[in-house]
């Protein structure tokens, strides 16, 4: 699990906060080279989502 908005930032340790990664993409976020730009591009995914 990641959080979406970091615990430390005032995020909420709440599952609308999280999303499920594999380890290769957990590591990628916090790693990576371009792990900013994936981390929004998760964020704005689990955003635009829709439940109905």
């Amino acid at each position: 699990m990641h959080h979406l908005h970091r615990r430390s930032d005032g995020g909420a340790d709440d599952p609308d906060n999280v999303v499920a990664l594999c380890p290769n993409c957990h590591r990628r976020v916090h790693h990576g080279r371009e792990g900013e730009t994936f981390e929004a591009d998760l964020v704005e995914r689990v955003r635009d989502r829709s439940f109905d």
